[in-house]
């Protein structure tokens, strides 16, 4: 009866706990992890890492442990990378994962090329044939109306709409507007039942991000033997790391804590990349001449991205191991 009262407590504890819930998730093993997708329908309590590498050295110019999806993480990878890289302007390739017409908006107007692989138009309403959805519409800029590939032209009373989606957490929408198109064309239209099954004729959206979303589209749709490339990019360290070397886990709990054992393992393999490129004594070489500078900038960086107690689990642990090793 005591345990039962004991667990009925802990039952009314993660009941509270889960009102307060910015996502609506609670973790009972590590309170930052999160349940993710990590492929089509698998999901599991853990933390994600967003990376950018570059495309000629294959070395990891930016990363961030998160406990979040990649829905939203374009942009802040991006602009990370362009500043390390003291760019003016960079490309960047991502995979459908990052599609977000937000994201694709903000890394435009950061002078950030996206080739971000997109996902096939959605049937906006019950589209009876393939014939009518909506990329075989055209829209007149100059006009602000579609023409229907009958030639009739669809257009806007004006008005803008609030609509939100929501990505991967219910409690997380994403905010955007749209505007309506649509013309009475459609009560009298001898195709009206291969366009729309809606009693009041076809209802086209557009929404604020449609213009970025089919430039970024466009440069995918042109370009594919660059976007071809960059699994061969971003997942050559991976490779090395979680393949070769057998990182498929992180030891410790806590996403700072997580971050600064990432950040380690990433710099030891920037470290033995650079001396697959440069060889040993070049890399050396390269070092001493940069002084004590080099070394001390380095230093920084790492402390900056792992506190002490972060620093200190992460050698206990590894410590620990290696007795059970011996």
């Amino acid at each position: 009866m005591e345990q039962l009262n004991i667990r009925r407590q802990k039952y009314e504890a993660l009941k509270e706990a889960l009102k307060t819930s910015d996502d609506g998730q609670i973790s009972t093993t590590d309170a930052e992890s999160r349940a993710l997708i990590l492929h089509r329908n698998i999901v599991e309590v853990s933390y994600n890492s967003q990376t950018a590498v570059d495309s000629k050295h294959k070395l990891i110019i930016h990363y961030q442990a998160t406990n979040k999806n990649d829905f939203k993480a374009l942009f802040p990878a991006a602009l990370a990378a362009k500043q390390v890289l003291g760019k003016v302007s960079i490309t960047v390739l991502a995979d459908k994962g990052y599609f977000n017409g937000g994201q694709l908006s903000r890394c435009e107007e950061n002078s950030i090329i996206t080739l971000v692989a997109f996902k096939q138009a959605r049937r906006q309403s019950p589209i009876p044939t393939d014939d009518y959805l909506i990329d075989k519409f055209t829209y007149d800029k100059a006009q602000d109306h579609y023409i229907c590939p009958r030639g009739e032209a669809l257009k806007t009373n004006g008005s803008i709409y609030k609509k939100s989606t929501v990505c991967e957490i219910r409690k997380n929408p994403t905010p955007y507007t749209v505007k309506h198109y649509k013309t009475k064309a459609c009560m009298a239209c001898a195709v009206k039942a291969l366009c729309t099954n809606n009693k009041y004729g076809r209802l086209v959206e557009r929404n604020e991000y449609t213009e970025v979303v089919g430039r970024n589209n466009q440069r995918v749709i042109e370009q594919q033997e660059v976007y071809r490339k960059r699994q061969a990019i971003v997942e050559h360290p991976f490779g090395t790391i979680k393949r070769a070397w057998g990182y498929t886990y992180t030891l410790l709990k806590g996403l700072e804590k997580v971050d600064g054992e990432m950040g380690l393992i990433f710099t030891v393999y920037n470290i033995r990349r650079a001396v697959s490129i440069l060889s040993v004594p070049e890399l050396l070489k390269l070092l001493k001449s940069r002084g004590k500078d080099c070394c001390c900038c380095f230093y920084a960086g790492l402390r900056a991205k792992i506190s002490l107690s972060a620093e200190d689990g992460f050698w206990n642990r590894e410590n620990q191991q290696l007795k059970m090793v011996a």
